[in-house]
């Protein structure tokens, strides 16, 4: 079962004030749920007091979204429930999805060509801009274990945050772990598109939000506003 929780991560309690829509749709429709927003104070003491020996690897990422992208991981690893965007939209409650154990979502089925562009066993990518799980999940364990690995990668581009902590290393890790587990679903996105450009059928939480990423994160091109 996973718990009525919501996990967001910012640098303050105080959210772009562009997300804060979303953010207040997401109470509106969770009004029994615990919003939390995990800020850079209590993330670092998070860090220390339940994972310490990731600390070092932790403060020293290259680009802040790395640790981003780990601290969502521990977060649902910990305390259970749903980790989401702050540039994410939600369509409905998340309530019928509390009977699984571990919910993940498709974010888009790649095409060939996209597949070896980026360099993709798999063309089934797994978003990490929203999911959940019970507590203690031991895939969140598989993914961390593939993060350490992967700490020390140079980040020369976008590509390298993707595939050291990001949606690439997820995708990778779910498909090469998928067989140890029987109680993972995957919501798939059959129809839906991109509010952005991102081609056909992607960028959804099956039917239950879409990721109108923002990308702030990013350092390549310019982030879109939506």
């Amino acid at each position: 079962m996973i718990p009525r929780i919501i996990h967001l991560i910012g640098a303050t309690q105080q959210p772009p004030q562009i997300c804060v829509p979303y953010i207040n749709r997401m109470r509106a429709l969770h009004p029994l749920w615990q919003i939390t927003i995990w800020d850079d104070v209590a993330a670092l003491t998070l860090v220390r007091t339940h994972f310490p020996d990731w600390e070092y690897c932790y403060q020293n990422y290259q680009a802040p979204v790395q640790r981003t992208d780990i601290l969502r991981v521990m977060l649902v690893y910990l305390y259970g429930g749903f980790y989401l965007d702050m540039d994410i939209l939600c369509f409905k409650s998340l309530d019928d999805l509390c009977s699984h154990n571990l919910v993940l979502g498709v974010e888009k089925k790649l095409s060939p060509i996209e597949s070896r562009k980026l360099h993709h066993t798999y063309p089934t990518r797994i978003a990490n801009y929203m999911f959940g799980s019970k507590p203690g999940h031991p895939f969140w364990l598989d993914f961390l274990a593939e993060a350490g690995k992967r700490a020390k990668v140079a980040i020369k581009s976008e590509s390298d945050v993707l595939e050291t902590t990001g949606p690439g290393l997820l995708t990778n890790v779910y498909h090469e772990s998928e067989a140890r587990y029987d109680d993972i679903t995957l919501l798939q996105n059959e129809k839906e598109a991109c509010w952005k450009s991102c081609g056909p059928a992607s960028c959804h939480f099956g039917t239950y939000a879409v990721h109108l990423h923002m990308g702030s994160w990013r350092w390549e091109a310019a982030p879109v506003t939506i």
